[in-house]
Parts: structure tokens; C-alpha cells; sequence
């Protein structure tokens, strides 16, 4: 995982901030009841999830959507979500 954590006047008046990059070829089952908590390193942002290769599946409002190659989606702070892959590629 990469991290960005320069803030400065310039990047609070963007309208959009990477924090930092993660990866994972294979994706686990992430489960996260009260969202993606703010910690010492994660702030509260809204997290990007892209599909590069297989299917996945996004859990979230009581809805499921598979994103397959090339797609990508955005969750938003602290709302309930599930993710996990549904190919091994």
C-alpha cells in the first residue's frame, strides 16, 4: 500500500484527494460493519474499488453488484460494506 499523506491549503480546496493506493491480485473477503474507519493513516474518504481482472462482488445498502474487468466503483465513509472476489483471477 502506498500512502500520500501531503495536505496542504492547496490539496483541502481539490475536489478529489488520493490518500493512498492499495492492491491486492487476490482479493480477500473484506467485511466492514461501520464502513471504512478513520485511523492514524486512513482518513475519512471515499473508497475506490476497481476490478482489473475476474469478477468481484460489492455488497452495500442491502445490494449486491458484481463488477467485472475495467469497471470500478465508489463507496462512501463509514456506510456498512462487504467486498470479495468470485473468480481467482
Amino acid at each position: 500500500m502506498l500512502f500520500f499523506p501531503i495536505q496542504n491549503e492547496f490539496t483541502n480546496k481539490l475536489p478529489y484527494f488520493f490518500s493512498g493506493v492499495g492492491y491486492l491480485y487476490e482479493q480477500e473477503h473484506m467485511i466492514r460493519p461501520n464502513g471504512r474507519p478513520e485511523t492514524e493513516w486512513s482518513y475519512r474518504y471515499y473508497q475506490m474499488i476497481q476490478c482489473l481482472n475476474g469478477k468481484g462482488k460489492v455488497i452495500f445498502k442491502h445490494k449486491s453488484v458484481v463488477i467485472q474487468e475495467g469497471q470500478m466503483l465508489f463507496l462512501v465513509p463509514e456506510e456498512a460494506h462487504k467486498y470479495f472476489a468470485l473468480t481467482e483471477n
